[in-house]
């Protein structure tokens, strides 16, 4: 696999499905760029409060964007979170795309909606103790997107099914 990344001014050429370089730009807080009409893999560094204390937790998805976003730049896109199964966790961003939103546009499909398919790490069973941590991501993705607040969405199939009704 490979894929040119533009953070900004700083452009990195990226080899195989998990580098350095893009855990480097997700621990410095940027987002990596995405192409309209395309799913790229993305990192976010984001920051939840749990018990009293505030902490750090890196998040790894695939975003997607209309084929159209840059043609209105003044569209708010509705917005869809997509919560895989438990089949699917882990930190290889490519087995998200077996199932739902993430298979789809991995075969061509066109959607009108801006799409993130975030992962579960293996080390963790389920969603519930993740809500926090997705409700900071759709944030950052809000400052970083055109995202149009009063069209958010989310679902999920099987776990991330049951994900949704933690949400």
């Amino acid at each position: 696999y490979g894929w040119q990344l533009v953070n900004h001014a700083l452009t990195f050429t990226l080899i195989g499905e998990d580098s350095c370089a893009d855990r480097a730009a997700a621990l410095a807080g940027k987002f990596l760029s995405s192409t309209p009409g395309e799913q790229v893999a993305q990192w976010a560094d984001v920051q939840v409060t749990r018990a009293g204390q505030t902490q750090n937790v890196i998040m790894n998805y695939l975003l997607y964007l209309p084929k159209d976003y840059n043609t209105s730049p003044d569209q708010r896109w509705p917005f869809v979170l997509f919560l895989h199964g438990y089949g699917e966790r882990g930190s290889d961003l490519n087995i998200l795309k077996v199932h739902g939103i993430p298979r789809l546009v991995a075969q061509g499909q066109d959607f009108p909606f801006i799409a993130v398919s975030p992962q579960l790490p293996m080390t963790l069973e389920t969603w519930t103790g993740q809500v926090d941590a997705l409700a900071a991501l759709i944030k950052n993705l809000q400052a970083s997107y055109r995202i149009d607040d009063k069209r958010i969405y989310v679902t999920g199939i099987s776990l991330g099914g049951n994900g949704t009704w933690h949400f």
